[in-house]
């Protein structure tokens, strides 16, 4: 929870940046009532129909009939006109080189720039309709003096760092940290230079910080100690500087740039990130390695260096390449020539330069679109966690709830061609609610999420079913589950919760003390409240008191306030002794209010992830609301945030959690808060999700509530857990 906006979103960044650091059925659609599987057939019901081919980089691939075999698709013996290769289901130009078991099909493919995943994903298939695309092909037969340079491109990035706060079209991912006074050093090895020409630099970089002064920011770039650039500028943001190299400066082979931050503003921090470099330059038409990319003008071009089986490729369309014919070959040397009217991009690759897929695999028709029945109960599960996940769908199954299941991967395929994408989900659960007869109720995803989509900082912790990360003021992008169930006005349309687990072992911790917390019997530990509060704002404890007083008859609370203890020796653990003692007590619901982050409450550190295991509450199991800030991170590769540890914990600990994976005020939060608590408790609601459904509904239409706390305020749970008042 934010006192103060600007010095805690630093906070947040220095935080989260130090983290960083460290076999398918058909689908019954029947009236009968129990767990549904959905998934799709194999194409024309054999696996030699469609593959699944990831690229994860630009280049001239090559998949002979062997590796296509590997997967089940029998290229030698496939008819070539009824071949189809496809990207977004748009026609992918292609053609065959050898006959039969010799049979290769030769494509270019590009990497996936998406945050969500490097591959993506080609469709091979046979078609009835005979609806192979050859590529086009042009007569390159060298007209004129041929010149033997071009330009070709350096482009050096390293995803190293995760920040939050770069705007939703910006890149998160960054290279590296500059602080002025300061500076970075790259070299640029630059083989077979052609002196002579100018060059053109780009240096992408992000600034971190955002200072009174203006402007806040300065940085001068060198190559080769030859200066190059002097810029200022303010605010945070995304910030290209370009500069222009003399011919003579660049040498051929190793080139050191210098990018300085001389720190005189008169900021109080001037920080800026590099991102990115790319250098256009001229380049001998030549090479060591079987691979050439290079740009040229000019009507003809001589290369050397490549024998006769090489293949020439015109992709200034990418989309579109043009394989070139008619070159003129002399030993190692080619000559072919160029339409000239414009710059054309083309790429040179020698037989031992061809790429290989990162996997083929067999495919599925996609049928989700088509799936018709109904649900009162969805849960979006990947295969791994199908047999640990199994005994809660059973028992929402014996409890009259009508259950489907489906596998992310198969919601992949049917809308986003295959490669992940959160998008997908959303639109996937918005088909389902607006043509499902039921439509859901309630929707469970089952499995961790991670910022780190494309397991960039490896982690342990994956991105298994991904979240959604949407923008907010105090934390930057962050974490909501919420979003996937919004119509376009930020309507909830059905209750989501998620299982955040890493192995199929915490999933079945989890069902265990779901299932457990609905068979016990009534106890007196139901009917008691832990209100937690934090010293540093009066508000806080306002806001608890507020929440006990609209507790329904019967109900009691016991009252931990910061404020209380005011003895600051052991005062910590004083605080957190009172805690632990009143958990393994029991009760229903435990709520803190105060400042807070990812593993911890307070500045006292009553309650982290470090002293959670202190909780021995067996099967009295609340469940949990903070009203603070990042309690439920569960979005982080490498850490692990309070409320997922609690729901981890194996002799005590949670059930479910409403909790925040962002920042905002008390101010912010205190209408949720009480919406929430209202809709707990009506008699006419008896599902944790369905509450926190009904909260985010009534505050949808709110202007004073920003939606970003609505949508980031998420349920860690299954929302269908059945709230025993």
């Amino acid at each position: 929870m934010s006192r103060r906006p600007f010095l805690l979103a630093l906070l947040l960044v220095g935080v989260l940046g130090g983290l960083a650091a460290l076999a398918a059925s058909r689908t019954r659609t029947g009236p009968a009532r129990g767990t549904l599987s959905v998934a799709g057939p194999l194409i024309g019901g054999s696996a030699t129909d469609a593959v699944k081919v990831a690229v994860e980089a630009d280049g001239v691939y090559r998949l002979d009939a062997a590796l296509l075999g590997a997967a089940g698709f029998n290229l030698a013996g496939a008819d070539p006109d009824r071949l189809r290769l496809t990207l977004r289901s748009r026609n992918v130009p292609f053609y065959l080189a050898g006959v039969g078991r010799d049979r290769a099909l030769i494509f270019y493919g590009q990497g996936n720039p998406s945050a969500y995943s490097a591959a993506n994903i080609y469709w091979l298939t046979t078609s009835a309709q005979g609806s192979a695309r050859y590529m086009a092909e042009r007569a390159a037969a060298p007209q004129g003096v041929p010149v033997e340079a071009g330009m070709a491109r350096l482009r050096l990035e390293e995803d190293r760092i995760y920040h939050p706060e770069p705007l939703p079209n910006e890149d998160h991912w960054l290279w590296e940290a500059l602080y002025g006074p300061g500076t970075l050093t790259r070299t640029l090895n630059l083989p077979l230079l052609a002196a002579g020409e100018e060059a053109t630099l780009v240096v992408a970089l992000w600034s971190g910080t955002n200072a009174p002064t203006s402007p806040d920011h300065h940085v001068n770039i060198s190559l080769n100690d030859r200066p190059l650039a002097d810029d200022r500028w303010d605010g945070m943001m995304a910030h290209l500087i370009t500069a222009t190299i003399p011919a003579g400066v660049l040498h051929d082979g190793a080139n050191t740039l210098v990018i300085n931050a001389p720190g005189d503003t008169g900021a109080p921090v001037d920080q800026v990130f590099l991102n990115w470099i790319q250098l256009d330059y001229p380049h001998w038409l030549s090479t060591n390695d079987g691979l050439l990319a290079f740009t040229g003008t000019a009507t003809a071009f001589h290369l050397k260096g490549f024998g006769d089986d090489t293949l020439l490729l015109d992709i200034t369309d990418p989309a579109q390449p043009v394989r070139l014919t008619g070159a003129v070959t002399a030993g190692d040397e080619i000559t072919f020539g160029s339409i000239g009217d414009k710059p054309h991009h083309y790429l040179v690759v020698g037989a031992s330069a061809f790429r290989r897929p990162a996997s083929v695999t067999p495919a599925r028709l996609p049928t989700l679109k088509q799936e018709t029945g109904g649900a009162d109960y969805l849960a979006i599960v990947p295969a791994a966690f199908s047999q640990a996940i199994q005994p809660l769908l059973d028992w929402r199954a014996k409890n009259g709830l009508r259950v489907r299941t489906v596998d992310p991967a198969d919601i992949y395929d049917a809308y986003s061609y295959g490669m992940k994408d959160p998008a997908a989900i959303r639109d996937f659960l918005r088909d389902v609610h607006s043509r499902w007869q039921p439509p859901p109720r309630f929707v469970l995803l089952v499995g961790d999420a991670s910022y780190d989509y494309r397991n960039v900082l490896r982690g342990k912790n994956r991105d298994i079913v991904p979240t959604s990360l949407v923008y907010t003021q105090f934390a930057g992008e962050t974490a909501s589950d919420t979003w996937y169930a919004e119509d376009d006005q930020g309507r909830p349309l059905f209750a989501i919760g998620r299982l955040p687990a890493q192995t199929p072992e915490q999933v079945a911790m989890m069902v265990g003390k779901i299932i457990a917390y609905e068979q016990a019997p009534a106890a007196d530990w139901r009917t008691r409240m832990l209100a937690v509060a934090d010293d540093e704002d009066p508000a806080f404890e306002s806001l608890n008191e507020q929440l006990i007083a609209a507790l329904p008859p019967g109900y009691s609370a016991e009252r931990i306030y910061f404020s209380t203890t005011l003895d600051q020796k052991d005062r910590s653990q004083k605080l957190h002794q009172a805690i632990v003692a009143s958990f393994n007590h029991g009760v229903s619901i435990v709520n803190y209010i105060g400042h807070g982050s990812l593993d911890v409450w307070g500045d006292e550190q009553a309650l982290t992830v470090k002293n959670a295991g202190d909780l021995k509450n067996g099967d009295r199991l609340p469940i949990l609301t903070t009203y603070t800030c990042l309690n439920g991170f569960f979005q982080h590769p490498q850490a692990d945030s309070l409320a997922e540890v609690l729901l981890w914990l194996k002799d005590g600990g949670i059930v479910g959690a409403v909790v925040p994976s962002g920042r905002s005020l008390a101010a912010q939060q205190a209408p949720l808060a009480q919406a929430f608590y209202a809709a707990l408790f009506d008699p006419k609601i008896s599902t944790l999700g369905e509450a926190l459904e009904r909260a985010q509904a009534g505050l949808s239409s709110n202007a004073a509530i920003p939606l970003e706390v609505i949508e980031t305020f998420n349920l860690l749970g299954d929302p269908a857990l059945r709230f025993r008042k």
